[in-house]
């Protein structure tokens, strides 16, 4: 067994529990050479989803995580169902071919790692090979075959079959984990009614030295937008409606005799 130490609560589903164990092993609480089980990668970072935050997280962590010196296995019916980016990341396929029921083993391959041709939309995959002097004297490329992996003990079958249950009924209701879960909302986006709108350019006009700056002997005063979104980010006012409420001010500046040059 490549992790003696490997128990149900190295198998994970989501994204969210996979990070868990990560900043485990970065606490100390996992030693180098720990087994990690990613269970149905496809259904956390589905293909379709290459845009979402778990997706975009998965592929960097994927990416960075070697010197922890973890070892991580992902499962996947097809090679197609998970986000392409992280399956080409692994070190190497591992495929299952057939299962002998009665001494209880399973075949598997193992291939090097997989290649993703984007114009052909097809995976390719070649056996690990090795060379070997043949009995005559001759040089030969060997080929692995198949090879026999032994079932898990009974307890082990037994905690995954709990945490397997837990997350095919999250999948069912809707109610898998994610990243952004227990986050706050965004903020929604203010009414700026013409009476809110005044009141903001009244504001930013008494107090214009802290969002402009002018230019002795030019005549030229900058205005700051990003200070307007700053000054107002707990009314809510984001990026929209500070150009809003530059362009107002900008008008009401020029009708004091400024002359306007915006940031």
């Amino acid at each position: 067994m490549i992790d003696p130490n490997f128990s149900g609560k190295n198998i994970v589903f989501n994204a969210t529990e996979f990070v868990a164990l990560l900043e485990k092993a970065e606490a100390g609480e996992m030693p180098k050479g720990s087994a990690i089980l990613f269970e149905e990668l496809g259904a956390a970072a589905d293909s379709r989803s290459w845009h979402s935050e778990d997706n975009i997280r998965i592929t960097q962590i994927f990416q960075t995580f070697r010197p922890m010196n973890l070892i991580l296995l992902n499962t996947v019916p097809e090679l197609n169902l998970a986000d392409k980016r992280i399956s080409q990341l692994a070190s190497c396929l591992i495929e299952c071919r057939r299962i002998n029921y009665t001494k209880k083993r399973c075949a598997v391959r193992i291939y090097d790692p997989v290649h993703y041709d984007a114009k052909q939309s097809k995976w390719y995959k070649r056996n690990v090979a090795f060379s070997r002097m043949s009995a005559n004297g001759y040089l030969r490329n060997w080929k692995f075959g198949d090879v026999w992996v032994r079932q898990p003990s009974m307890k082990l079958l037994k905690d995954y079959e709990i945490t397997r249950k837990n997350f095919s009924t999250d999948v069912i209701t809707g109610k898998t984990k994610k990243l952004s879960d227990g986050r706050p909302e965004p903020m929604a986006r203010v009414q700026l009614t013409k009476e809110r709108l005044d009141e903001y350019v009244s504001k930013i006009v008494l107090d214009k030295d802290n969002f402009m700056s002018s230019e002795p002997g030019v005549g030229i005063t900058r205005f700051n937008i990003a200070s307007v979104q700053s000054a107002f980010s707990e009314d809510g006012i984001g990026a929209h409606n500070a150009k809003i409420i530059k362009a107002a001010v900008g008008a009401k500046l020029r009708d004091m005799g400024y002359k306007v040059l915006f940031r």
